[in-house]
């Protein structure tokens, strides 16, 4: 019997054909029964997604700028399970006259948003951060919105520490920021899903 992980690709059904690769450290006999048991595993597991054929169909996000690049300066104050953060963003308007920017931004307190040092209007509905540009922009000119804010995220950032069940385990941070589900928006303001590697 083998001890070490193995991968497995699998396709759900109900997931749009999507493959889930998944490892696991289990030890997985040769008889390809541990295939089985890694499909029945996950089926018991994976949320379930809605069936596209009865779900209201979703409105095709328009977008009004590119995000050519993502910088994150970001403090930890552990105790208190909180992030302190700047998020610079360089975007570049994909039409003319570029007044507004919309950016995915979940339970994220805005302290001030700048371009060049210049503090700009914003307001926060939902999970959305709006930004008042300074001035219209024209297509394809790079912009810099240096976004500071502070947040104790209930998803994507994530605050392992030890407990009462757990007292040896080591103390540490990870993120879980998938671009399918949109969790980046609840540690960094940004335009989900967002590629960040």
């Amino acid at each position: 019997m083998s001890t070490s992980p193995r991968a497995y690709r699998w396709f759900h059904p109900r997931l749009s054909g999507a493959a889930v690769a998944v490892t696991l450290g289990l030890a997985v006999g040769n008889s390809g029964g541990g295939a089985t048991l890694v499909a029945s595993v996950l089926n018991a597991v994976l949320p379930r997604s809605q069936d596209p054929y009865n779900e209201k169909p979703a409105s095709a996000r328009t977008r009004d700028f590119d995000v050519q690049h993502i910088a994150l300066d970001i403090a930890f104050d552990v105790p208190h399970r909180m992030l302190i953060g700047t998020a610079t963003l360089r975007i570049a308007p994909l039409a003319d006259r570029l007044r507004e920017v919309s950016l995915d931004s979940a339970n994220l307190a805005i302290d001030v948003v700048t371009i060049e040092g210049r503090p700009l209007e914003v307001r926060t509905a939902e999970d959305k951060l709006h930004v008042v540009l300074d001035r219209e922009y024209p297509k394809g000119l790079p912009l810099n919105l240096v976004v500071k804010y502070h947040a104790q995220p209930k998803r994507g950032l994530f605050f392992v520490m030890p407990d009462r069940n757990h007292p040896h385990r080591p103390a540490q941070l990870w993120a879980q920021g998938d671009t399918a589900g949109g969790n980046n928006r609840y540690w960094f303001p940004n335009s989900d899903p967002c590629p960040v590697t």
